[in-house]
C-alpha cells in the first residue's frame, strides 16, 4: 500500500495532504475540506483532464447534476 502526497497551494496557504492509494476521491475531498476548515455543504467535482465542467474524465459529488 502506497501513500499519495498532494501539495495544495491556496492563496497564501500551502498544505500537504496524504492519503493511502486505497482511499477514494470522496475520502480525498473530505480531507481537503477538513484541512481548509470548509464544511461539506456544497457540491464539488474532480476534473481529471484539467478542463473545468468537462463531462469527460470527471467525478462529481452526490447532488451535482452530471449533465451540466
Amino acid at each position: 500500500m502506497k501513500t499519495i502526497t498532494l501539495q495544495i497551494d491556496h492563496n497564501k496557504y500551502s498544505e500537504k495532504i496524504e492519503i493511502k492509494d486505497t482511499q477514494t476521491l470522496a475520502d480525498l475531498a473530505k480531507k481537503i475540506l477538513t484541512t481548509y476548515c470548509y464544511s461539506n455543504n456544497h457540491a464539488h467535482a474532480f476534473f481529471l483532464n484539467n478542463t473545468y465542467w468537462s463531462n469527460e474524465d470527471s467525478i462529481f459529488s452526490d447532488g451535482l447534476d452530471e449533465e451540466m
